[in-house]
């Protein structure tokens, strides 16, 4: 089992940032994704870090998560399968989706000061991609802000 934080960053301009960090059973990052993409509204940019999250997790072949997210929102939304037409609940339905593929895949909110390692990830910069995935010598603000948290 790992755990997946996710979170979005809306830094003005016309790009926002989506991040997801990857932690193994003792706290450590395995990984860090950032995505680069246009802006749309937050608690839409929320659900699609955690889909954007999702993907990055069966890309790298982890079948056991638990999902962290600060948008209550999101969060409530996926565990009731609440559905709807707009936007956000078109992304809702993928992730409802995505989780089949997982042998397990839990979700709960964590409150925004125990999500600052994805929100830090999810301010990063991609450079000329539009996503860019870190498994190795992670930024030192962020080994830092994750450090904190098994303290």
């Amino acid at each position: 089992m790992v755990k997946l934080n996710v979170d979005a960053q809306v830094a003005g301009g016309v790009y926002a940032g989506l991040g997801a960090v990857i932690r193994d059973e003792n706290g450590l990052i395995v990984l860090t994704a950032t995505k680069r993409m246009r802006i749309t509204d937050v608690v839409n940019l929320d659900a699609m870090a955690i889909r954007f999250g999702m993907n990055v997790a069966l890309r790298f072949n982890y079948k056991c998560i638990w999902v962290e997210s600060d948008s209550l929102s999101a969060i409530n939304s996926v565990q009731s399968k609440t559905l709807g037409r707009t936007p956000f609940y078109l992304v809702i339905v993928d992730i409802i989706k995505l989780r089949a593929l997982f042998n397990i895949c839990n979700f709960s909110h964590v409150r925004r000061n125990g999500n600052t390692v994805a929100h830090l990830v999810a301010r990063g910069d991609t450079g000329s991609d539009s996503e860019l995935i870190c498994l190795n010598s992670f930024p030192q603000s962020i080994v830092t802000l994750a450090n904190l948290d098994l303290v």
